[in-house]
């Protein structure tokens, strides 16, 4: 490993996780993606992420299901971030039930979501 931290962008919208991965340009960090959640399971499961920024819904595996689906050991020690167009209570109570620790709306802000990875990381 080299110090730097790893970042798993998961979108099944091919403009946005490009939109995502130009955004996250920072030598610092080290930028992956996945296409759909079956992918995002698989990476996380298999490598080490220090945060992931996760689509709510995609095909074969929501962002919840991934989330839920991670071993306890990976989600202690990973920051998600849940990109989503739902803006319901009852939706980020479960998604938070489920270990999401951050919520970004969409359409969202690329300095907003930048920022609130500097943070985490500077945490």
């Amino acid at each position: 490993m080299d110090g730097r931290k790893r970042i798993l962008i998961c979108d099944d919208d091919d403009i946005i996780r490009m939109l995502l991965v130009d955004t996250l340009e920072n030598p610092e960090w080290v930028v992956e993606e996945a296409i759909d959640g079956q992918e995002a399971l698989e990476k996380l499961s298999n490598q080490n992420f220090d945060l992931v920024v996760i689509d709510y819904m995609m095909p074969y595996y929501t962002g919840i299901n991934v989330i839920e689906r991670l071993p306890l050991r990976i989600k202690e020690n990973l920051s998600v971030i849940m990109l989503t167009a739902k803006s319901q209570k009852e939706d980020k109570d479960f998604a938070t039930a489920s270990g999401v620790t951050h919520f970004m709306q969409k359409p969202f802000s690329p300095s907003a979501l930048y920022q609130l990875i500097t943070s985490i990381f500077t945490k």
